[in-house]
């Protein structure tokens, strides 16, 4: 067993997770990155709405991704990049919320998939004042690259990982998730399974969509994404800022 997994990261365009404007995934093998796929979203209807809170943050405009490809389409090419693969996000709670939310209002299947928060993953194996993206990634040697940029947060977060499971001496990234005694999280079949300490019970039912109906097809034009401009953020929040929306800046979870 090596560690071998994708990462994925999502940016909104207004505080409903639903409104995916822009992602990132980044493919690992044997605790190497072999590949990365991403760019602009075209956010379903009813949820393309920009709001200038957001855009401060990461620096897309409405006019960005006019032309990208709409989120049907890239809902189909992530579930066919992640394939069966361990899906690995920093605050999982969010992105996994942004997919599964995002697919529920475009009434697109629940992808099926595990997955693991290097968060919650940190918050066992280290000791930080703060365990958003920057702060982990400084203390496991990662360079974070552009923050609230989506690619590069997802490359982040797979460093992290893989700094992570060579700090606990683990094979795998289950492996990393035993010994900190972590629970992997589930989405299938219209349920979710947060992840959590082993010893917190969790999850709530979602709706029910048969998987069957979920077709993987290549994403056309998805290696044509256009790509994701510096971001305002650092001028909005300072390099402390956190993304995604005002609620999420709030609590303080990044």
């Amino acid at each position: 067993m090596t560690l071998d997994f994708t990462a994925i990261d999502f940016e909104t365009a207004n505080s409903h997770r639903a409104s995916v404007c822009s992602v990132g995934m980044v493919k690992v093998r044997d605790g190497q990155v072999v590949g990365q796929s991403g760019g602009l979203v075209r956010p379903g209807p009813g949820h393309d709405h920009f709001d200038g809170f957001n855009t401060a943050i990461h620096g897309i405009t409405a006019e960005m991704v006019a032309k990208a490809p709409p989120w049907r389409r890239v809902a189909r090419w992530i579930a066919h990049y992640v394939g069966t693969d361990l899906l690995v996000a920093h605050n999982a709670a969010f992105d996994v919320g942004v997919l599964r939310d995002a697919c529920t209002a475009g009434s697109i299947p629940w992808p099926r998939l595990d997955f693991l928060c290097t968060m919650l993953l940190a918050r066992r194996a280290l000791r930080l004042p703060s365990y958003r993206l920057p702060f982990v990634a400084a203390e496991c040697g990662v360079e974070p690259g552009r923050y609230h940029e989506a690619l590069s947060d997802a490359r982040a977060c797979a460093q992290i990982a893989v700094a992570l499971a060579q700090k606990q001496g683990a094979g795998t990234l289950r492996e990393l998730a035993a010994a900190l005694d972590i629970r992997a999280g589930r989405l299938e079949e219209g349920q979710y399974v947060p992840g959590a300490r082993r010893d917190v019970k969790g999850g709530r039912a979602g709706r029910p969509r048969p998987l069957s109906a979920l077709s993987f097809h290549g994403c056309p034009g998805a290696s044509r994404w256009p790509a994701v401009p510096a971001s305002a953020e650092n001028r909005a929040c300072g390099r402390g800022g956190r993304r995604g929306t005002r609620a999420r800046l709030m609590r303080a979870v990044r």
